[in-house]
Formats: C-alpha cells, structure tokens, sequence
C-alpha cells in the first residue's frame, strides 16, 4: 500500500506512512520502505533519522521481530553508498555488531574484522537454518565491506570507488555456495545477483573501470537469468559505446527461444540504438507464429504505430495480422480505425464493426440502421 501512494499520489505520503506506522508500529520492513521515500524525496535527514530511531527501537525487540534489522542496516548502507558518503556508509555496516548507530564510530581494523566476523557468522547461520533471503543479505553487505575497506591492486580507483575485484570475490563466493545447494537458477541467486548489478553501476558511475570486466560479470549473471531486465539493462549501457560490434543484438540472436520480456527489451533496444528495419525485423520476430509474445496485445498495438509511421503501406497488413492474433483485444480494432481512416473503405469498416459486435466487445451505439443507408 506504501509503494502504491508513493507511486501515485507522492504528496499525501508522509500521512499514509503514519497511518500505517500506528497500526504497524513494530514493522521493521515498513519503516525502512518509509525511509527510503523520504531519501528518495531529498529529505535526508529525516530518513537518517527514522533509520536510526528505528533501529534502536529494534534492539529491545524479541529476537524472532529483530530479524529484519538487517534490512535497514543495508538500505542505510546503500543510501549512503550511492549518495557518495562512503565512510558514512562504513560506519553503518561497522555498527552491525552492536545493533545501534554510532556516527562517533572509529573506523580501525579491529572494527573492521569485528564487523566482518559478526556478518560471515550470522551469514553461516542463517545459511544452516535455511533462512536463505536474510542470508543474502548479509552476503551482500560482507561484500560491500569488503569493497570500502580494500585497495584495489590491479585497476585505477577513484576517491568515490571502493576494490571492485574485492567485492566481486565475495559475491562469486556466495554464488558458489548457492550453486553448492542447487539454487543457482533460484529467485536467492538472482537476488543476489542483482544487488552485484547494482553496486558495480555505481562504481562504474564514479569513476574509472573495466568495460571487459562489466561485460564478463553480467554475461555470466545473464547465463543463469536471460529475461533480467536489469541485467539487461547494465549489459546495454556497457556495450551502449561500442556499438561497432552490438554485442545486445548478438546475445539476441543466439538465444534458442525468447520470453515475452525480451521480445520487449529487443524491440526497445533496436528503437533507441537500431534502424527502422532492424526495429521492423525484431517486432516480426515478438510477432511470430511461434513466438510466446504472439498473443500481446500491446506490442501489436506498437507494431502497427510503428508501421504507420515508417512503412504506411503495411500498415493495413499488421493491422490485419494483429486482429487474427489478438481478435478479443477491442483496442486492436480501434487504434486501426484511427492510423487507417482514409484507407480503409467503407466495406471494411462495416466489416469489422459487425465483427465487434460478434466477439462481443461492448459496441455501444447501433450503427445497422446507417449502414442499411449507406448501402
């Protein structure tokens, strides 16, 4: 309901939260997604702060309620992160152990291998007692330890940037144990997958990196998760300056059968880097008679736009392919009516208002009666 509000009506956010903080008041994931909006809308400080009043509120929960501290723990550490505050964001991951915030924390060794023995340890735990979705995220932040307190060797880094190599290591660790219990293919992996993703946006944002070592890393998360829009996406944007080769094409084209999400991320990547054919082939491809996007409604609707535009005298032809395909789709009839209007004639359109009538689409007005003088 939160995300729903924020979503559509951003203003009256502030009062839904406190609706729900009163009827939920011990929800450790609702005050960390309440958090997160108001970091998202500028207001830091208050987020700061509903962070770490919330967090103290948790260490005198029961043990069982404290279990989602973690989670704000690590959207405290990502805010932060992101928002190029990198010692601030060691400080939360090295107040783990103790489960309080401490701004005054000094960041030594100590603090660090105390901070990284607690998180490994809870990870194992977790692990054992098969809470795998808490125990990524402990993963995940043992990793991100490791980025901000390790000095990368082999490439240049930034101030902003943390040891990529170091951070991907952890993960690839994790990933292994995952693999170890046959969850390679699982929603955990992908999980945990997608927060790697993440961080190596970030640290390609700020400053120099490996466009090699960005495309071996999400290829191989590619080779477990295909349809991830999100690895597609990082795929696209690293490989959007070589266009040379179009290695977002390649991986397309050697693909056995797509999903209907990559149908869609094709058709939209041809669109923004391709020509009017190369996006033309990709629509016929979604639209093929074998094709699990054959029956989607809306990228038919987009393929006859599309069309009108650049190639008008098909358009009559991907109208008609479209109403076969999708002939309960009332939307599919209409936006023909509207890109074909002086084309068709009036046999046609009679035609195919009658068989409106006949699929039963909801024709409100009778138009038999006009028709009979037309004729």
């Amino acid at each position: 309901m939160l995300a729903f509000e924020w979503r559509n009506e951003p203003e009256g956010i502030k009062k839904v939260a406190k609706s729900l903080l009163k009827k939920h008041s011990e929800s450790l994931r609702l005050y960390n997604a309440y958090a997160l909006i108001e970091w998202a809308r500028g207001n830091k400080a208050v987020a700061s702060d509903v962070f770490a009043a919330t967090l103290n509120m948790s260490s005198s929960m029961s043990t069982e309620k404290q279990t989602d501290d973690i989670l704000l723990w690590r959207s405290w550490t990502w805010c932060c992160l992101e928002d190029g505050d990198r010692e601030t964001a060691l400080k939360q991951i090295l107040c783990t152990p103790n489960g309080i915030p401490n701004s005054s924390l000094d960041i030594s060794p100590a603090a660090i291998i105390r901070a990284r023995n607690h998180l490994v340890s809870r990870r194992e735990y977790l692990l054992g007692s098969n809470s795998i979705t808490t125990a990524i995220l402990y993963a995940e932040l043992v990793a991100l330890l490791a980025y901000l307190t390790t000095t990368c060797q082999d490439q240049l880094q930034s101030k902003a940037q943390g040891d990529i190599t170091a951070y991907l290591t952890e993960m690839t660790t994790f990933s292994d144990v995952l693999a170890s219990r046959d969850l390679d293919k699982s929603d955990y992996h992908e999980a945990h997958l997608q927060s790697s993703a993440r961080l190596f946006f970030t640290h390609a944002q700020n400053g120099p990196f490996r466009p090699s070592l960005l495309r071996s890393t999400i290829t191989n998360y590619l080779s477990y998760f295909p349809s991830n829009a999100i690895f597609l996406s990082l795929f696209e944007w690293n490989e959007s300056r070589f266009r040379i080769e179009n290695r977002v094409r390649t991986f397309f084209n050697v693909q056995t059968k797509l999903v209907l999400s990559q149908h869609i991320f094709r058709i939209c990547h041809e669109l923004r880097y391709g020509t009017i054919y190369s996006v033309r082939a990709s629509f016929e491809h979604a639209v093929h008679v074998t094709s699990e996007a054959r029956a989607n409604a809306g990228i038919w609707k987009s393929y006859i736009l599309f069309t009108a535009k650049h190639f008008k005298v098909k358009t009559r032809e991907v109208w008609y392919r479209a109403l076969r395909a999708c002939p309960w789709v009332k939307e599919l009839y209409l936006v023909g009516f509207e890109v074909l209007d002086e084309e068709l004639d009036m046999h046609e359109l009679i035609q195919t208002w009658r068989v409106l009538g006949e699929k039963g689409l909801r024709v409100h007005v009778d138009l038999e009666d006009i028709f009979d003088e037309i004729k």
